[in-house]
């Protein structure tokens, strides 16, 4: 898909949009192969049914007895790979994102038995869930685009100021689908930006979905391995003999994106955005409360332009290895009076 300003919406008769810096579709096969994958876990593990959307139909003794066997493929040889952190699994996506609504996906390169259940299961998804879906999808897609037109730019430059990383010179792919994964949203960037993101999850609507968007985003300009932050932080922690903060990149990706989405948004009369992290505890349920405060403490600083990002993260990792050895600190004896 061509590549466009910030600001413009172009809109292909496939019904792809490519909205600022975003390039949104609603696939077929890709939505299919996630709601199989969702089926297939709530038939193991009997998670709660998310939306009315994944509830099952009338389906006919013949359809039952196909997409049970669909379901049956995915509980027994896909739901053990994790969606994000399997290459293999990332490689589906980019396929199945890339096929669309193509009639078949005999040429797709997939595993025979892969295709053989998907293009079984497909005209039984057609029948009886598709339409519902891509109404949700492409709603959603409707309702972030103004927002990301609005206040988009502004959300692209900052974050590009704060991690001293070009903003991403290609439209960054996004699928939405009803169900995306266990977390609503992820991206993978092995050889591509790719962001795949539910229509339906509570956690991902309203205001949220453009914060939401822009810190997916982010994975495409920060890694957690590598990149000039991720060393950084890595020197640091020596210097101060620590191990890496497990999770601090992506601690940093949320406070950031969620810091920038509330300020644009008050910008415009939103009060009282709380980010993503704050609203849905992600800090104290992930263990994560020590970096939010040192973050606060040492990044907003950078944030506002105020201190330097090698500063910044000094002092930040300075923090962490103080509450560390606090931590760690052998009791003392004796008595106290």
């Amino acid at each position: 898909m061509p590549q466009t300003a910030a600001g413009e919406v172009q809109v292909e008769q496939s019904g792809a949009a490519t909205v600022g810096p975003f390039e949104f579709h609603s696939g077929f096969w890709i939505n299919l192969h996630h709601f199989l994958y969702q089926q297939a876990l709530q038939n193991a593990e009997g998670p709660p049914v998310p939306n009315a959307l994944m509830n099952a139909p009338q389906l006919s003794a013949a359809e039952q007895s196909q997409w049970g066997q669909a379901v049956a493929f995915y509980r027994q040889s896909m739901i053990e790979h994790d969606l994000l952190s399997d290459p293999g699994m990332n490689a589906i996506d980019t396929v199945l994102g890339h096929a669309e609504g193509s009639a078949s996906l005999d040429s797709s390169g997939l595993k025979d038995d892969l295709v053989k259940v998907l293009e079984e299961a497909a005209p039984i998804y057609l029948a009886h869930w598709w339409s519902g879906h891509d109404r949700a999808n492409r709603f959603w897609i409707r309702t972030v685009t103004p927002m990301v037109l609005a206040l988009g730019p502004a959300l692209a430059k900052q974050l590009s100021t704060a991690y001293h990383v070009p903003w991403l010179a290609q439209p960054i792919r996004v699928d939405v689908a009803v169900y995306a994964n266990w977390a609503g949203a992820y991206t993978y960037t092995s050889d591509h930006v790719h962001t795949i993101i539910s229509s339906v999850d509570p956690s991902y609507q309203d205001f949220a979905a453009l914060e939401m968007l822009f810190h997916e985003a982010s994975h495409g300009m920060v890694s957690e391995k590598s990149g000039h932050i991720a060393d950084q932080i890595a020197r640091e922690c020596k210097s101060d003999g620590i191990p890496v903060p497990q999770d601090l990149v992506h601690v940093m990706i949320f406070f950031t994106a969620g810091e920038f989405a509330r300020r644009d948004l008050a910008s415009v009369g939103v009060a009282h955005y709380q980010p993503y992290a704050i609203k849905n505890s992600l800090y104290p349920r992930s263990g994560w409360t020590r970096y939010a405060s040192a973050l606060d403490l040492f990044w907003i600083p950078h944030l506002d332009g105020k201190a330097p990002l090698d500063v910044s993260i000094v002092e930040v990792i300075d923090a962490l290895a103080v509450g560390q050895s606090a931590a760690v600190a052998p009791p003392e004896t004796g008595s106290k009076n």
